[in-house]
């Protein structure tokens, strides 16, 4: 009735049997989206230099024996690979680190963690990540490029 902006739509599911299902860009973000492009020509995201998984992926036995996580642990993100000379491995991340939290807030999955970096953090950023590695809870601290 106002004509308010709510989104605008970024995908659409096309196959027989989905119908009318879309995905859209919120609002709030169109905005700093839209100056990005003007300025950029392209779209600008933090980038840690890892490649991740979800650690609800992996039976709980598996966690706990291969990664030697706690029991009580069996959510968030676990880092399978880190590019030589990125943010990560110069915070020092390594494989089989499981990334539980970012600056204090609890990091259940790979899409909580994008969003968080996409939506609350910037390129040249510090972040502070909480990760077990050898069932030992760690933080370092990263600067995001």
């Amino acid at each position: 009735e106002n004509g308010e902006l709510i989104g605008i739509n970024s995908m659409k599911i096309s196959i027989p049997n989905v119908e009318g299902m879309g995905f859209a860009i919120p609002s709030n973000e169109v905005e700093k989206i839209a100056e990005q492009l003007e300025e950029h020509g392209e779209v600008i995201r933090p980038y840690m230099g890892v490649y991740m998984q979800d650690v609800r992926q992996y039976p709980q036995m598996t966690l706990v024996n291969e990664l030697n996580l706690p029991e009580d642990v069996y959510s968030g993100v676990i880092v399978s690979q880190v590019e030589p000379g990125s943010p990560a491995d110069q915070a020092g991340l390594a494989g089989y680190d499981v990334i539980v939290a970012l600056d204090g807030e609890p990091v259940e999955s790979l899409m909580e963690l994008r969003q968080y970096l996409y939506y609350e953090k910037s390129v040249g950023d510090t972040m502070e990540v909480e990760f077990y590695r050898n069932g030992e809870l760690m933080t370092v601290e990263m600067t995001l490029e």
